[in-house]
């Protein structure tokens, strides 16, 4: 067998030499492993340079299926080749693209004729690593039995768990197979106690069948399997991006260059993927299954209709975590009604996350992980409703997250958080994001307290129904596993425990409100944290009103700092909160009312209008009830030197709407006839020309105060 690559290097096996030419600038080296088959057991410098050679090339851009396939006939040659040299070739094996399927065949053979377990091991643990990019998975499904015969050597068995959950389908799951589990994991807690991998295997089978697996098995564990050959792991993925990059490189540049040549139009979709961490579509049989009952991929799929008429002969994936990167597959996880397909995804979801928290560091972000919560976010937005295993992650990273990482898709999947006691939320999630909150720019607080607006949202629209529903069922003995994705029996009895909803809201709110207030005053009332908040004491006046509870009032820094601020935006989105709050009152009773609450928004709305329309600003009027801005005496005022102060702030004089005044006069009126702003107050139409010309610039909030609360305007 001969295998060249004219830009890299060539390799060919035959009886009894295994042999590697490596170009290099004056000339070629050419260097022999020996074979299995010669009996030369005792590395040399011929062996080195030539695993040298093999390294270097495999280490920087990979080798391809050819190449693999090749070494692959190396390492399975029956004889006594040297393990060491053996050892270094299984760790050369760095996919450029794919796996052949022949190699991993070729790899399983040779098991019980290889000289060590630990060799065994190594090359278990490879093909674990390499599963997803193997290039057709049916014929490893094939040799499932045998694979399962390794699961009696305690030294390959947590790899062999591995490897069989991968390849487990529900004609894998059988009586015998199960007793056998439950048989050697029995042996092996009388010496060295619970197994997790034993445990995840079961698990897998349980979601096929579970009336085969009756014992209860716990789902708290975060990781099922540890992390492996984590510099081989990390070789693979830095070539598979490499090989990604290397491709939307290439295509750009064709498309570029045949658009530049007008040979053609530019394609809108490109048929070739590259290469994630995420598994592609692979089917978990062929395309007909018992007696010619015909099946469908999800692969041939191409619309919605397509899925609607092929329902009931869809097959789904080998792995659901394909899910992640298909829209017609969201929309079969959102309705399938078998539960085994949520439970697949979230063991790969727990394995591929736990990895990915014990491979990051702060300040370097991953291209995989990345793409990962992308796809996360993308899939809790369509599905309306948390991942428990992306919350548990979120919680550990949050830990030791430097507030830059990922920072869009954590806040993405931070706004989709289950309901739950307040306590928890604070210690889990709140408390490490204000860590950052404190010390972090005005961008960052920005984006806090968006995240946490949605996060509201989220709460009161889609999370405290479906506790109600899901309380509701419990309450009643009636099934409730369909009311939530991602639940099973033992989380419903948990989600329904002894805490109020309401409650949690109440006290989130408050939480967030004190983060406004602090903020406003480290950033000098900056339009950003302005709006921030703003946003989120909108989200707070949509909120349900049926329990007779108003949860809060806008801050007083949010909002006599729009009044007194340069921003119009800002001032007329405070005036309009002011009137959802009116109308929320409104809708409440009056023994329902909070006293004190109705009695600062009375003081804050007689503020309102005493400075933007009654030019009272500053007075000593006699009102109802006392101001809560303007306490200043005469003497200050005096002070100040202000020429009209009590009319600085009314809605023709104020710094923020100036502007629109002058615009008003020079849409309106002849060039050679300057007006001052007063003139809008001696001339009733002006007034009402005024107010229209205000909603036409979409300051509608402020419209709507002064119609709302200044029932006569001339």
């Amino acid at each position: 067998v001969i295998l060249h690559d004219p830009l890299h290097f060539c390799v060919y096996y035959d009886r009894d030499h295994f042999h590697c030419s490596y170009p290099i600038q004056y000339g070629i080296i050419n260097s022999s492993l020996p074979s299995p088959d010669s009996g030369e057991r005792k590395p040399n410098v011929r062996v080195d340079n030539a695993i040298a050679v093999v390294e270097r090339v495999a280490k920087r851009q990979g080798l391809t299926p050819q190449q693999i396939d090749t070494l692959m006939d190396y390492v399975a040659g029956e004889g006594k080749g040297s393990v060491s040299c053996r050892n270094r070739v299984i760790r050369c094996l760095i996919p450029r693209s794919t796996v052949p399927h022949s190699a991993v065949l070729k790899a399983l053979g040779c098991m019980t004729s290889l000289p060590s377990s630990p060799l065994q091991q190594l090359l278990f643990r490879w093909i674990v690593l390499t599963f997803d990019l193997v290039d057709d998975r049916g014929p490893l499904h094939a040799v499932y039995t045998a694979v399962f015969y390794f699961l009696q050597m305690d030294d390959l068995r947590p790899t062999v768990c591995q490897l069989l959950c991968y390849l487990t389908r529900r004609e894998d799951v059988t009586e015998f197979r199960v007793q056998k589990i439950m048989e050697l994991q029995k042996r092996v807690l009388a010496f060295k106690g619970t197994e997790p991998p034993f445990t995840a295997l079961l698990a897998v089978y349980k979601t096929y069948c579970p009336h085969l697996v009756t014992i209860p098995l716990s789902t708290k564990r975060k990781v099922w399997f540890r992390p492996f050959e984590k510099s081989l792991a990390a070789n693979i993925k830095r070539i598979q991006e490499l090989n990604r990059r290397e491709l939307l490189t290439s295509t750009a540049a064709a498309d570029k260059f045949e658009r530049h040549m007008k040979l053609a139009p530019p394609p809108t979709k490109r048929a070739r993927k590259p290469v994630t961490s995420i598994p592609a579509l692979h089917p978990a049989v062929g395309s007909s299954g018992k007696e010619g009952n015909v099946k469908i991929s999800a692969g041939q799929l191409t619309s919605v209709s397509e899925l609607c008429s092929n329902i009931a002969k869809l097959e789904l994936p080998s792995q659901m975590a394909a899910v992640l990167e298909s829209d017609l597959l969201r929309h079969v996880l959102s309705i399938w009604p078998d539960p085994s397909a949520t439970l697949r995804l979230t063991y790969w979801l727990q394995h591929s996350l736990g990895y990915e928290l014990d491979e990051y560091s702060p300040g370097s972000e991953n291209a995989h992980l990345k793409r990962l919560l992308q796809c996360l976010a993308q899939l809790t937005e369509f599905i309306l409703e948390p991942v428990p295993t992306v919350e548990s992650f979120l919680e550990i990273l949050l830990e030791v997250w430097d507030g830059e990482d990922y920072q869009t898709e954590i806040f993405q999947l931070l706004s989709h958080l289950s309901l739950q006691p307040f306590e928890d939320l604070e210690e889990r999630y709140l408390q490490p994001l204000k860590q950052h909150f404190v010390s972090k720019d005005k961008k960052f607080k920005f984006a806090v307290l968006t995240c946490l607006a949605e996060m509201l949202r989220n709460f009161a629209v889609h999370e405290w129904p479906r506790h109600q529903r899901r309380r509701e069922a419990w309450n009643e003995g009636t099934a409730s596993h369909r009311l939530s994705l991602f639940s099973t029996a033992g989380d419903t009895e948990d989600a329904c425990e002894d805490f109020e909803p309401l409650d949690t809201l109440r006290l989130f709110v408050r939480y967030v409100d004190h983060l406004i207030a602090v903020s406003l005053e480290e950033e000098r009332n900056h339009v950003l944290i302005q709006h921030a908040a703003t946003r989120f004491y909108e989200v707070v006046r949509e909120l349900p009103t049926t329990h007779g509870i108003l949860l809060s009032l806008p801050h007083d820094s949010l909002v006599f700092g729009s009044l007194l601020g340069p921003d119009a935006v800002a001032l007329s989105r405070t005036c309009s909160l002011l009137v959802s709050c009116k109308e929320n009152f409104s809708k409440l009773k009056r023994s329902q009312r909070d006293f004190q609450m109705t009695h600062t928004f009375n003081s804050t709305v007689l503020d309102f209008c005493d400075s933007l329309w009654r030019n009272l600003a500053f007075s000593d009027s006699d009102r109802p009830y006392p101001t809560i801005l303007f306490k200043l005496s005469k003497e200050h005022l005096t002070i100040c030197d202000v020429d009209s102060p009590h009319s600085r702030l009314s809605i023709i004089q104020h710094p923020a709407l100036v502007g629109f005044v002058r615009r008003f006069f020079k849409e309106t009126q002849e060039d050679s006839r300057r007006l001052h702003p007063t003139a809008i107050w001696k001339e009733p139409r002006f007034k009402q020309a005024y107010m229209d010309f205000l909603r036409e610039n979409h300051l509608n909030g402020l419209v709507r105060f002064i119609e709302t609360f200044v029932p006569s305007r001339t």
